[in-house]
């Protein structure tokens, strides 16, 4: 039985719905009417990118799996989105693979490989466990069938990146049939339809960050230029933070949590609970016990950020993705004063200092709306 309160798509064959396979979160949607987001059993919305093996033939995907980061990092995978549809060799994703605790090597396809109690994944493989836990969930909560949706893909994803999302969807059971750029995915669930002017979207999401500028009539809008980085997202400010802790520590102890995969991962998950804490508070607490087994015993970690600290930390990547977007503004021949709107969207853009520069940068009050769900709203509008 459909889920009460869910569109009334009963009978219809193979409704389409709007994905949005997130770094860090993945969201689907449909909408009929209104909107009608996918919720897991504890009405979760936003499910973790996160696929963990406790053992070889149990696999964990979501929230629970997201939750085996602080104790069993070692058969966990994160942000595998990052990974999809790039070598093994890119210096990029031998960075990312670097922290991971899982074993990892380059396929015959060049492509990285990781191996969990003797059984051998792909990227492709990790993601396609996402999208069918997600599809899943959405055939449960409408009581249909899902076999064809609509994609949202970064600015910066090439054909490979796509060909890759595209065979990862095909092997959870899903035909895509149409792919929208993030970008313009936030502009349709924005509304910006009726409007007119220039309009430009900052997208900053967990993984990647997109900056696109569009000229927007009353019933349509037309992309002036675009770019973006692949490699700039919330989980490099969950990295600086961890780096700082982590020389910190050193300091304290003399160990290195970053040359130990396990705590670092561990230290990573604890590093975005204070991010996300700090979007709403001045300060944030950071508790690890029993971190590290020494000789001498055990050591755990305690340790107070305050806003203004985490602003100073990462105040670069924020400068980076404004420098972006005046390099895509350029290339269109415009600058910040020529744009009418801007548009907000993407996790990262929940960050208060994200939303002050923006606003400073364009001299502009953004809107802001949902950021996190601007992206699947505007997804299953396409579809």
């Amino acid at each position: 039985d459909k889920k009460p309160g869910a569109p009334n798509i009963i009978g219809r064959a193979s409704p389409l719905i709007g994905f949005d396979f997130g770094t860090s979160y993945t969201s689907a949607a449909v909408y009929d009417n209104g909107f009608t987001l996918i919720e897991g059993e504890d009405g979760e919305i936003q499910m973790p990118s996160v696929v963990s093996f406790p053992s070889a033939d149990w696999t964990m995907i979501g929230s629970k799996a997201r939750e085996r980061m602080s104790s069993e990092a070692q058969w966990t995978i994160t942000s595998p989105k990052r990974l999809l549809g790039r070598p093994y060799k890119d210096p990029k994703v031998a960075l990312q693979l670097g922290g991971l605790a899982f074993k990892t090597f380059a396929g015959s396809d060049k492509f990285a490989r990781f191996e969990a109690h003797g059984e051998i994944y792909s990227v492709g493989d990790i993601c396609s466990m996402i999208l069918k836990e997600m599809k899943e969930r959405a055939e449960r909560m409408l009581g249909t069938k899902i076999k064809r949706a609509v994609f949202a893909v970064p600015v910066s994803h090439g054909s490979i990146q796509r060909s890759a999302l595209e065979l990862a969807a095909r092997q959870s059971g899903i035909e895509v049939v149409g792919l929208l750029t993030e970008p313009s995915a936030s502009v349709l669930a924005h509304g910006i339809r009726g409007r007119k002017g220039t309009v430009a979207v900052y997208d900053f999401g967990g993984g990647t960050f997109d900056f696109c500028v569009l000229k927007v009539r009353e019933t349509a809008f037309q992309v002036l230029c675009a770019g973006g980085e692949p490699w700039l997202g919330g989980d490099d400010f969950d990295t600086v933070l961890a780096n700082h802790i982590s020389e910190l520590f050193q300091k304290q102890t003399g160990i290195d949590l970053r040359t130990r995969a396990v705590e670092l991962q561990a230290l990573l998950f604890a590093c975005e609970g204070a991010k996300r804490e700090l979007s709403s508070n001045s300060n944030a607490d950071l508790r690890l016990g029993d971190l590290v087994f020494t000789s001498e015993g055990k050591k755990g970690l305690r340790y107070r950020l305050s806003r203004r600290q985490f602003n100073k930390l990462t105040a670069h990547l924020i400068k980076k993705s404004l420098l972006i977007s005046e390099k895509v503004l350029a290339q269109a021949g415009l600058k910040a004063s020529d744009v009418d709107t801007v548009v907000m969207s993407g996790g990262t853009s929940l960050i208060p200092m994200v939303r002050e520069r923006v606003a400073e940068f364009f001299n502009l009050k953004p809107l802001v709306g949902e950021p996190d769900l601007a992206v699947v709203k505007g997804t299953a509008l396409r579809a």
